[in-house]
């Protein structure tokens, strides 16, 4: 097997329509052609709790890309993926520098911190940027705090190139060059 992360992106664009982010769940389906065996081996591995899996509202079965890269390596599968920092901006119009700083890794743009939370809980990503440049964004702190608390490995980076009158002395402020710095591995 050459590349296991390509066939998922194959597999799951195929199966549910879309294109696959890392980060991003894999149905059912796209795991099978993964692992070469049928959906209902799938539905048994994890039914068995081989396969760690969550179920949608709908009761469909999804699977974490890192959990099912796991079970390959565990199963024997040879595993070549590029590693890639997962990102979560909140940023309602993004300076280009920011995008150029963001261009390497796999960013995910919201539009403000509330959708931020809801999409940190979906896509497990590795650090939360909040684009404070212009204006502290409303909610920020009690954000920050629930995040903090939630998912504590979480890096997070508001971005303001100085303090203002009135900033949270509890929030790490960063300039695009700490971002930088924070986003190198």
């Amino acid at each position: 097997m050459k590349n296991v992360i390509k066939r998922a992106k194959k597999a799951t664009s195929k199966s549910s329509g879309q294109g696959s982010k890392p980060g991003r769940p894999l149905t059912a389906r796209a795991v099978a052609e993964l692992c070469g065996v049928e959906l209902k081996t799938i539905h048994n591995w994890a039914v068995d709790g081989r396969l760690p899996h969550f179920r949608t509202p709908g009761r469909h079965l999804r699977f974490q890309p890192e959990v099912v890269e796991a079970f390959l390596r565990e199963c024997g599968y040879e595993i070549n993926a590029e590693v890639r920092l997962r990102v979560v901006c909140v940023a309602a119009r993004p300076a280009a520098r920011l995008r150029k700083a963001l261009a390497n890794v796999d960013c995910m743009w919201v539009p403000d911190v509330w959708t931020a939370l809801i999409e940190v809980g979906r896509a497990a990503p590795d650090v939360w940027v909040v684009d404070a440049t212009n204006r502290l964004p409303d909610g920020l702190t009690q954000a920050v705090e629930t995040l903090k608390r939630q998912l504590p490995s979480v890096k997070i980076a508001v971005l303001r190139e100085r303090a203002a009158p009135g900033d949270d002395p509890k929030i790490r402020y960063l300039g695009i060059d700490g971002l930088m710095a924070l986003l190198t591995p």
